[in-house]
């Protein structure tokens, strides 16, 4: 696919990285080496977007929402991104920080929710 980390956005993927919420940290942390079976990549550009984690093999991105996702704007915002990923035959799953913080769980059963 020819929209992956094209050269526009590299920088921003390199601050991205360098500068991880607390929560990308803790999935980073839970997803790297094949940790879940999958490879995983994180701030992947996908098309002018970054996403937080992107798996190949399984055209899939994780996001990691932040309080910033609640405001009205945001979620248009994010509404058009998924629907970019999705007509590019990417899924999308979404967990927001409050419901990682609260179970650290939720992020392997969201991923073993998307597999069934």
């Amino acid at each position: 696919m020819g929209i992956i980390n094209g050269i526009q956005n590299k920088e921003k993927r390199r601050f991205l990285r360098k500068n991880q919420t607390l929560e990308e940290e803790f999935v980073w942390r839970n997803l790297r080496g094949n940790k879940m079976g999958m490879k995983w990549r994180r701030q992947v550009s996908i098309g002018q977007y970054v996403a937080d984690f992107y798996c190949t093999a399984r055209k899939l991105v994780l996001e990691i929402d932040g309080d910033q996702h609640l405001a009205e704007s945001a979620r248009g915002y994010d509404e058009i991104r998924t629907h970019f990923f999705e007509i590019n035959g990417i899924k999308v799953i979404r967990i927001s920080n409050k419901e990682l913080n609260s179970d650290p769980q939720i992020l392997y059963q969201k991923i073993k929710d998307f597999e069934r």
